[in-house]
């Protein structure tokens, strides 16, 4: 999805983020194993930025082409096909919650 979407991520601790937006123009999102927050412009859509549990604790996941005063022709990127990580560790189960409704399809 993020390579549809065109996403450039930048990721940091949450002591080196700053929101500016108001808690009520933000809708969260979360799925699979419910460990990171995506961050939606209520009025608009796009996802400017995540919270979450990342390998070495809290992190902030930033979309650059989000953030303003961002030169992105002068950034140093590193591409990274994370669609071809299900090659390599397969998509896993994620046991339901109690309560939850059951989705159609193989179980």
């Amino acid at each position: 999805m993020c390579r549809r979407k065109g996403t450039l991520h930048h990721f940091t601790t949450p002591d080196r983020f700053r929101r500016r937006a108001d808690e009520a123009d933000i809708q969260v999102y979360t799925f699979n194993r419910h460990n990171i927050r995506h961050m939606f412009c209520r009025t608009c859509g796009c996802a400017p930025f995540a919270e979450g549990q990342g390998p070495k604790g809290p992190m902030v996941e930033i979309n650059l082409r989000c953030a303003e005063g961002i030169d992105l022709e002068a950034l140093d990127i590193t591409e990274f096909d994370g669609a071809s990580l299900l090659a390599v560790f397969p998509a896993r189960p994620v046991p339901s919650r109690p309560g939850a409704p059951r989705r159609p399809g193989p179980q």
